[in-house]
């Protein structure tokens, strides 16, 4: 009828040891079927034991670049060379645009075009200026030689104004280009578009020149499916 001392100890002591179980069976899920990968730099001393004592860092690297590993390494430096003469290329064509290496969501080398949004666009609106059309043909005809990949066009804004106009001026820019680039002969099927309001920012907003590099428009080049095809079966030129 009533509960004791020891009867109480014996009863915190069990939930314990339950609670430890149940903790350390999800935290061994986790580790094993995560698609996370841990940072060594920030994860605590206990999980870092772990997963050199039993592997599972090395196995999260593993299962996240499996994916572009599919494709083969032989695949992949044919898929890389195509990419850096295209980028090669584009830093000679594209004089106000920042063009940089990177890699796809299949770890493969694909290709960041940086454009202000200042020289692409009127502040507030989503027009292209006359001034950057030029370069955007130039852009568009590098796409037309380079027929095997697909294009991510996002459009970004600073964190002046209502979240509501932000989307509408991220999204409508990253449609101009878009239209723009169809109009100049890219199918509809190479290119997807996007906004990105209010976030990811690459620089301060506590300055004007700040805030001008986030209004920004980054078009990500990346192989398609039938280049992956074309490389795996040795035919990529």
């Amino acid at each position: 009828r009533y509960i004791t001392l020891p009867l109480l100890k014996g009863v915190t002591k069990t939930n314990i040891t339950m609670w430890s179980i149940s903790s350390a069976g999800f935290f061994l899920w986790s580790q094993l079927f995560s698609m996370v990968v841990s940072n060594t730099q920030t994860i605590t001393p206990v999980v870092y034991m772990y997963q050199n004592i039993f592997g599972a860092g090395n196995s999260m690297t593993e299962r996240n670049a499996g994916i572009g590993a599919a494709v083969g390494a032989g695949a992949g430096a044919l898929i890389g060379n195509k990419m850096d003469k295209q980028q090669k290329e584009l830093e000679k064509e594209l004089a106000n645009a920042k063009v940089e290496k990177t890699t796809d969501n299949n770890g493969l080398q694909a290709i960041k075009v940086t454009f202000d949004g200042g020289i692409l666009f009127p502040t507030g609106k989503w027009n292209i200026n006359q001034g950057a059309q030029a370069e955007l043909r130039e852009f568009a005809q590098s796409l037309t030689q380079n027929p095997l990949t697909d294009v991510k066009i996002i459009g970004y804004t600073d964190n002046t104004g209502s979240m509501a106009a932000n989307e509408k001026v991220s999204t409508n820019r990253a449609d101009a280009v878009k239209v723009f680039l169809h109009n100049q002969g890219i199918a509809n099927s190479r290119l997807q578009a996007v906004g990105l309001p209010m976030q990811d920012y690459v620089a301060s907003n506590e300055t004007a020149a700040g805030r001008a590099q986030n209004r920004r428009v980054e078009v990500y080049i990346y192989a398609s499916e039938q280049m992956i095809k074309d490389a795996e079966a040795g035919n990529l030129k």
